[in-house]
């Protein structure tokens, strides 16, 4: 009787994998959205649709931080549930106890590598053939997890107080969701790998079995600590931070120079309308990109198909193609300054004075236009009441025809509508 109560108790962990791997699976289709979002946020306009994807982008972080919790308490109950079992199942002595397996996670710097560790070794037990050394499926779990991690910090540290420094943190935040979304994957084969092996065990008859396989891996590994061979946990985090700092690194430097730099992966698809906007207004550093053709009118228009089709008959009525439209904008680099713009439409061919007067007004029939006279030209001035006023746009229209170039000045300073004016051709 008293040797049948020391025998290892044996508790299924069938069910706690299960609901683990349908968690990080839940992980992995929060991230794709993520990823969409990010990817629509560094082409959308400063405009309501910005403030859609971005209010969507912020609910799907919570989403995503609320998955992760739940996540991460279900793994650690099916970690130290399989740890229990080990004895049971005829793996020997883990290396920590089902305590220790979930403490491991939150002791700062151990938290590197020694998770890792604990999984490794209940990877090695349960496995019917001796397995020393680190699985690359374990390695590219761990490396994938630690890298999300640290790029994710890297990037609420990066912030978004310029425009530069937005589209860099839109970079480091979907390397960082790729990652997340890798690392949710591998955990899922790491779960059903280990919980395949137990349950493979548990169905074996009681007695002890596979000594010979335990005995292998503990000599092996002893062996390795003496040679020095066996990759240390604290090793296994240094290795995955490291690497992570330098994605991190190499997407900084792609966001810094040439072809991706952070204007850089705005679109300047009309330079020669971006040439004529201003580099500074009333003392502020401005940012100007640009887009032409279907691009404007997919990416400000949310046109369809059918409707890019009946656009491009309703051009040809009048001897033009889609690509002589263009839309550049001018604004703020920072965040910090006044949300005001000035934006420039152009239609090859054709003088801006013909065009109609409710190009790039949210509300036109909401006011009228007053003709007024500013820094020596002709301007129309219409009212804040045609215009979105948000956090991304603020102020009144003032309206300047140039040639083929229509300018759209958005301000609630006349001040700052004066100087910006005073630099237009």
């Amino acid at each position: 009787m008293d040797a049948a109560r020391e025998l290892p108790r044996y508790r299924s962990s069938a069910s706690r994998a299960r609901v683990t791997s349908w968690l990080l699976l839940a992980n992995v289709a929060i991230a794709v959205a993520q990823v969409l979002g990010l990817l629509l946020t560094v082409f959308v306009l400063p405009s309501a649709q910005f403030n859609t994807l971005a209010g969507l982008l912020n609910v799907l972080g919570w989403i995503a931080s609320g998955a992760f919790i739940a996540t991460a308490i279900a793994f650690m109950a099916w970690l130290s549930r399989a740890i229990d079992n080990v004895p049971a199942l005829g793996g020997g002595t883990p290396s920590a106890s089902p305590r220790w397996a979930i403490a491991w996670w939150f002791i700062p710097f151990a938290n590197l590598g020694m998770p890792y560790e604990v999984v490794r070794d209940l990877d090695a037990r349960m496995s019917d053939q001796p397995r020393a050394g680190h699985p690359i499926l374990l390695v590219a779990w761990w490396f994938t997890f630690v890298g999300s991690v640290v790029l994710s910090g890297v990037a609420v540290e990066l912030g978004t107080d310029t425009a530069r420094a937005a589209i860099t943190t839109y970079a480091v935040g979907l390397a960082s969701v790729v990652l997340t979304a890798a690392a949710a994957v591998l955990a899922v084969f790491v779960v059903r790998r280990i919980e395949r092996a137990a349950s493979a065990r548990a169905a074996l008859p009681p007695e002890p079995f596979n000594v010979a396989a335990r005995e292998v891996i503990d000599s092996q590994e002893a062996s390795d600590r003496r040679t020095g061979w066996r990759m240390r946990p604290s090793w296994v985090g240094f290795v995955a931070i490291t690497g992570s700092f330098a994605v991190a690194a190499a997407l900084l430097v792609i966001a810094g120079t040439g072809k991706g730099t952070a204007s850089g992966a705005l679109p300047h698809e009309a330079p020669s309308l971006e040439a004529g906007l201003p580099s500074s207004v009333a003392g502020e550093q401005l940012e100007h990109w640009s887009m032409q053709g279907e691009h404007y009118f997919v990416a400000a228009g949310g046109l369809d198909a059918a409707g890019l089709a009946q656009l491009k008959t309703d051009l040809a009525k009048n001897g033009l193609v889609i690509d002589d439209v263009a839309f550049a904008v001018d604004g703020r680099a920072s965040l910090s300054d006044a949300p005001y713009f000035v934006n420039a439409f152009r239609v090859r061919g054709v003088q801006a004075a013909s065009l109609p007067t409710n190009i790039a007004i949210d509300h036109p029939g909401a006011g009228t236009f007053t003709a007024v006279t500013i820094a020596g030209k002709q301007v129309r001035r219409g009212t804040a009441a045609m215009l979105e006023q948000n956090e991304h746009q603020r102020g009144t229209p003032y309206v300047y025809d140039a040639g083929e170039v229509r300018y759209i000045i958005i301000t609630d300073s006349e001040s700052w509508a004066t100087d910006a004016l005073r630099q237009l051709p």
